[in-house]
């Protein structure tokens, strides 16, 4: 595949490629929409659906970043334990 080097980018040793994926694509995504399209203001609250998943985990993410509080709600059985700890590391609470 030829692409335009503009948009290579390297990777640091310590990501992998599926994370670098999920950062590349839903990252942007989730600041600009909670950003622009919300108007999200630091200390208002966020229910973020889907939170164990790629695009919902970046949301939780954006909206820590923007100073939000933020609900994450997803289904246990679907995602592997490591998605759940990282969404208890980057939310103001979560109950199993």
């Amino acid at each position: 595949m030829k692409v335009p080097a503009s948009t290579v980018q390297i990777l640091p040793d310590t990501l992998d490629f599926i994370t670098a994926a999920v950062v590349g694509r839903h990252g942007p995504l989730a600041f600009t929409q909670l950003r622009d399209r919300a108007q999200l203001k630091p200390g208002e609250w966020v229910l973020v659906m889907g939170a164990a998943g790629g695009l919902g985990s970046a949301l939780v993410q954006a909206a820590k970043y923007l100073g939000a509080r933020v609900i994450a709600v997803a289904t246990h059985a679907l995602q592997p334990p490591s998605n759940w700890e990282r969404m208890r590391e980057s939310t103001t609470g979560i109950r199993t």
